[in-house]
């Protein structure tokens, strides 16, 4: 049979969610769909959970692995892919009825597509939760994707179809932590075309163990490398515009916390800001506040500052 969809699922720990996810894909309406577990040397029970739910469909594929880690188990499992098509799915998330359908039926109106994202409900069952909700777009750069769509706040593997050639130059890399940052960069840059949809729903849970939760020093250390890299290849090509200083400011975020949990130095260029940000209405307040800060000071002063108020309140309790 031939495969049109692949998807991908890392399996690590996840005991009491593994049947959910795995279910919610298998509800979906792809007669030619393939569903790799991929085991990624779990000391529970999931490698003989992962078995039992194979033998029940014949439509999953399972892969033992000792661990490697989330990337390299991906990596795995595009490696054993055989449809046209690949996604994934997070064993703790799980993704809404009649979600792949449609979003394959929309790529097969526009050929020269090889990316589609679908709209996500971010931290769900947490205090922050949220709905990322995508209008229809269609663009051919990723410089437009990455600003005017601003893809960095959203780099999520998971709620992405690819065309599986793209994976022929890009691998997600093994043993870096918020690895979705780099990789949906080089992803954007690999395709022809991405596409935004309203159709479908992948549900992110919200994890208090998780990385995105519990980061350290390292780990945020290494998302803001990924992003000063970005950030470093388009202004080769960009001027600090109101796109490019909305990505300057989510990147001062993460700058703040890993200059008060590591040494106090900046990873990232000092940029000028315009007086504009202040009436940026796509701006939080938070930021506008930022802004006029670093435009007054520097962005050095305004990490300091920060570090200061946050060593005073930790000093209360």
């Amino acid at each position: 049979m031939d495969v049109q969809l692949t998807v991908i699922i890392p399996v690590y720990r996840v005991e009491a969610t593994l049947r959910r996810c795995v279910e919610s894909v298998l509800r979906q309406q792809v007669e030619q769909m393939e569903v790799v577990l991929v085991d990624d040397g779990s000391p529970d029970a999931c490698p003989a959970m992962c078995d039992q739910l194979a033998a029940t469909d014949p439509r999953i594929v399972v892969l033992h692995r000792t661990n490697g880690g989330l990337s390299a188990a991906r990596n795995t499992g595009i490696a054993a892919a055989r449809g046209e098509w690949v996604t994934f799915v997070d064993s703790d998330d799980w993704i809404e009825a009649d979600t792949y359908a449609p979003l394959l039926r929309e790529l097969a109106q526009h050929d020269d597509c090889d990316i589609v994202e679908y709209p996500v409900q971010v931290y769900e069952g947490g205090r922050d939760e949220h709905r990322l909700d995508l209008l229809p777009w269609e663009c051919e750069e990723a410089d437009d994707y990455w600003l005017v769509q601003r893809g960095y706040e959203h780099a999520y593997a998971w709620n992405k179809i690819y065309r599986r050639r793209l994976f022929d130059s890009v691998k997600f890399p093994e043993g870096q932590v918020f690895e979705d940052v780099p990789t949906t960069w080089q992803l954007v840059g690999a395709a022809r075309c991405v596409r935004t949809s309203r159709q479908g729903l992948y549900h992110y849970m919200a994890n208090p163990q998780g990385i995105t939760l519990t980061a350290g020093y390292t780990a945020l250390h290494a998302l803001l490398a990924s992003h000063v890299d970005i950030f470093t290849q388009l202004r080769s090509r960009q001027t600090m515009d109101a796109l490019m200083q909305r990505y300057y400011l989510h990147m001062v975020d993460i700058q703040v916390n890993v200059f008060r949990l590591g040494p106090s130095v900046l990873l990232m260029p000092e940029e000028t800001l315009s007086w504009s940000c202040l009436t940026d209405s796509r701006l939080r307040w938070t930021h506008r506040l930022k802004a006029a800060f670093i435009k007054l000071f520097s962005l050095k002063r305004l990490c300091q500052v920060l570090q200061t108020i946050h060593n005073l309140r930790s000093s209360r309790f």
